[in-house]
């Protein structure tokens, strides 16, 4: 399966907000006969912590954040893992694993349902981010990070370097997880304003329930000198 065709069959279905107990879960999924099981019930659905592998499909995601001033648990309340399972059940998935996100700028655990993907040669690959809105939150993205590294270079006028963050976005257009690669400059206070620059970006629903983009900048930015 290419690509193009991944995106067509990955149409997501209105996002939708539970009350789990006071807590709010957010969830999404592929909408019905784009790749989504029959639903099951959800005790049947094993739970488990990490990321889908390769012969995993993808069939819903769920958000239970936390406020970023607040701590963020070990593992999420019962209420939260229910309300997943039971979202995860209804869209056919056999396994929901739950991954744990701790950054400065977001604190969440998120909810994948998986189903065995009937494509025998089906990866975990991330799909790459080419919806829209993305280019209009990439670009939004690149002026606050150029705004806040023209301000660090006015402090300190010698420092140099590029920065690439490779980020994945979640079925709402905010950010899930954003890191720095290996290859770019390692001054922390350059790192943050690239993160902290994608994190803050709306980059609009994406046509997947993930993808994954990226963002360079270079010290001195544009004008900067």
């Amino acid at each position: 399966m290419n690509p193009s065709q991944r995106h067509l069959l990955l149409a997501l279905a209105a996002a939708t907000a539970l009350s789990a107990c006071g807590a709010s879960v957010q969830t999404a999924a592929r909408a019905p006969g784009a790749g989504s099981g029959p639903p099951g019930e959800a005790y049947l659905v094993q739970v488990a912590y990490g990321s889908p592998g390769d012969g995993d499909r993808v069939v819903s995601l769920s958000v239970w954040d936390v406020n970023p001033a607040d701590a963020l648990p070990a593992a999420p309340p019962e209420d939260v893992v229910a309300t997943m399972r039971e979202h995860a059940a209804e869209r056919g998935a056999t396994r929901l694993w739950l991954e744990r996100v701790e950054a400065p700028r977001r604190k969440a655990f998120f909810g994948l349902g998986t189903a065995p993907d009937p494509d025998p040669g089906a990866t975990a690959d991330p799909t790459p981010c080419a919806h829209a809105a993305f280019a209009d939150g990439l670009i939004a993205a690149t002026r606050a990070a150029d705004r806040c590294l023209a301000a660090l270079l006015r402090e300190r006028p010698a420092l140099r370097g590029e920065i690439t963050v490779v980020f994945q976005v979640d079925a709402w257009g905010a950010v899930m997880r954003a890191a720095p690669t290996p290859e770019s400059t390692r001054d922390g206070m350059a790192q943050r304003c690239a993160v902290d620059a994608v994190h803050d970006a709306d980059f609009g629903a994406p046509i997947a329930l993930t993808c994954e983009g990226s963002l360079t900048v270079t010290i001195p930015t544009a004008g900067a000198e």
